[in-house]
């Protein structure tokens, strides 16, 4: 019984903390190009403290993180390209339907050594993504279908889960306003109207792409 009622408690709280996350993401997304966009909030390995935000975009996707417990204001979102045609290209590949469908679109691209690479950006973080599977090789007819393979990722190191650590307590090292500082940027100020709507009642201005 109190196993259970752990557990109900920690997924519970998890669900809460997603729902938090998304909606300052929303309100940083607020009035740009991407604020409708298709959008990830899943949480970091080992906890549901740090969070990580994946948007996508028409030129690739978004990437961003947001701790719980030291990160204050706006997402600091880094945009990352790839070649989005290949997806379209390979769109006839059993696997390349198969993984989209699977991942609801969330999928880099990639062509290595004439081969298409698939990467699941719902696990791991750019660079490194877990899932990665080689599917197709371009021929002169286009792209054809191969026997999927996993391709090896790096091996997660004990300084990568220090950094880990590091960034749930120490918040975001990049230029994000700490707490009480002023918002200067067009995207803090995008970012404080979207909370002020919420804090009224409003709707917030970005509509979630992540349910």
């Amino acid at each position: 019984m109190l196993g259970a009622g752990l557990s109900t408690a920690y997924l519970g709280w998890g669900l809460v903390a997603q729902q938090r996350v998304d909606a300052i993401a929303a309100a940083s997304l607020a009035g740009t190009p991407n604020a409708d966009a298709p959008r990830l909030v899943v949480a970091t390995p080992f906890n549901t403290l740090l969070w990580r935000v994946v948007v996508l975009t028409r030129e690739g996707y978004l990437e961003g993180q947001y701790s719980l417990v030291a990160d204050r204001g706006p997402i600091r979102f880094e945009a990352h390209a790839f070649e989005r045609s290949l997806l379209a290209e390979a769109g006839g590949v059993w696997a390349v339907q198969r993984l989209l469908w699977f991942s609801q679109g969330f999928q880099r691209a990639d062509e290595v050594d004439g081969e298409l690479h698939l990467s699941d950006l719902r696990m791991g973080q750019h660079p490194v993504f877990f899932f990665t599977h080689a599917v197709a090789r371009r021929e002169t007819e286009g792209w054809v279908a191969i026997e999927p393979r996993s391709i090896p990722q790096p091996r997660v190191r004990e300084g990568q889960l220090f950094a880990l650590w590091q960034r749930i307590w120490r918040g975001d090292p990049g230029p994000v306003a700490s707490a009480g500082a002023a918002l200067t940027t067009e995207s803090g100020r995008r970012f404080e109207a979207a909370q002020a709507a919420e804090a009224k009642g409003g709707t917030s201005p970005a509509a979630s792409a992540s349910k």
